[in-house]
């Protein structure tokens, strides 16, 4: 997803390192225009929350080096996980569509 926000962004010149500014912009750009649905929006803000919580999760799970929680963080992570694959292949998909129709637009000087 991150990945396809980013070619969104790149087709109208837009580069930014910062992620939370590649999410405003594609609200901006995007979305307030009418050109890409907010829910495409709230999943790559759900997909970065994830990646933080995740990361804190495996974190602890290193830290505490017990089976049981391994298997909390290993399930837990799964659902999640297989949620957001489905989510990033909506998005993904969508952003294609969003660039297509993107170039059969001319562009005013």
């Amino acid at each position: 997803m991150y990945h396809a926000a980013l070619a969104a962004l790149a087709s109208i010149g837009y580069k930014s390192s910062l992620h939370t500014a590649k999410i405003i912009a594609l609200e901006v750009h995007f979305v307030k225009k009418k050109l890409l649905e907010k829910e495409y929006l709230e999943k790559l803000i759900q997909a970065h929350e994830f990646e933080g919580e995740y990361i804190e999760k495996l974190r602890y799970a290193r830290k505490q080096r017990e089976t049981a929680q391994y298997s909390v963080t290993d399930e837990t992570g799964r659902e999640v996980a297989e949620r957001l694959v489905k989510d990033a292949q909506k998005f993904v998909n969508r952003i294609e569509k969003l660039l297509e129709s993107l170039e059969s637009v001319p562009e005013i000087d």
